[in-house]
């Protein structure tokens, strides 16, 4: 596995603990610590793949103007 997929790899991993984490505030309405550090690590890892060369700045930039 190349540091590309193990960077795809754990970007994978954290999404899905951040699905659980907004799943147990709607559930039990737990507070937002939990999701805050998952949401931090999904940004980590989006910085990884940045710093991989895997998109850039204005790459993102475009979707996230045209989604809001």
């Amino acid at each position: 596995m190349n540091k590309k997929e193990e960077i795809l790899t754990i970007l994978a991993e954290e999404c899905a603990e951040v699905i659980v984490e907004i799943s147990k505030i709607k559930r039990f309405g737990n507070d937002d610590t939990n999701l805050v550090k998952e949401m931090a690590d999904v940004a980590c890892m989006v910085s990884l793949l940045h710093d991989e060369g895997v998109f850039e700045d204005e790459d993102l930039a475009v979707h996230f103007v045209n989604n809001y």
